[in-house]
């Protein structure tokens, strides 16, 4: 939780997946970040519902 609190993503940011092959980048506001399985794992998004 710490090294995604370090690199800006906070509970209930808005994140966006951009690839999942061979690693894991996401986008958090204008800045993209690799992070690597296991801590793609920790991970858990929670769709908007419409």
């Amino acid at each position: 939780m710490q090294k995604l609190m370090s690199m800006g993503v906070l509970p209930g940011s808005d994140l966006e997946l951009m690839q999942s092959f061979p690693s894991y980048i996401f986008k958090v506001g204008h800045s993209q970040f690799a992070v690597d399985d296991s801590l793609a794992r920790e991970i858990h998004i929670r769709r908007p519902q419409r």
